[in-house]
């Protein structure tokens, strides 16, 4: 295997209001943002609404439905939406944790970053298509 360096830098913010912050987090990484959450009970809670006020400045896609330990059928779903649509973040809502989680990703540097990792290569490479080209021909 090939050595490499994983940085996965985190910033965990606690408290009352720390969502008001989740704009000028999210404008680092650009405008165009994947939502993905469960069932709708966010928009039962008011927090779907409170989240699209504090987005209205940024392009955002949905994803609903989302089980927890999402299915392999549900993540390409979502890798879909962001190779059609240019997404930049994905923000990940559960109304159960009063949780936000945002993800940035380059899908050009993990195409190349994997296809140098010897598990890919090595164990049925049918299996990682999906990981591998992130839906890509």
């Amino acid at each position: 295997m090939n050595n490499f360096n994983f940085c996965v830098p985190t910033d965990i913010r606690f408290g009352k209001g720390q969502i008001e912050c989740l704009p000028e987090e999210l404008a680092k990484y650009g405008k165009k943002i994947l939502l993905v959450y469960g069932g709708g009970s966010i928009k039962r809670t008011g927090l779907y609404d409170t989240l699209m006020s504090l987005l209205k400045d940024f392009d955002i896609f949905e994803l609903s439905g989302i089980e927890p330990n999402p299915k392999l059928s549900s993540v390409e779903k979502g890798a879909e939406i962001c190779k059609k649509e240019g997404v930049d973040v994905i923000v990940q809502a559960d109304d159960r944790n009063e949780a936000i989680i945002t993800a940035e990703f380059d899908l050009d540097e993990l195409v190349k970053e994997r296809r140098e990792w010897g598990v890919f290569r090595d164990r049925r490479p049918e299996m990682y298509n999906i990981l591998l080209t992130h839906g890509r021909k």
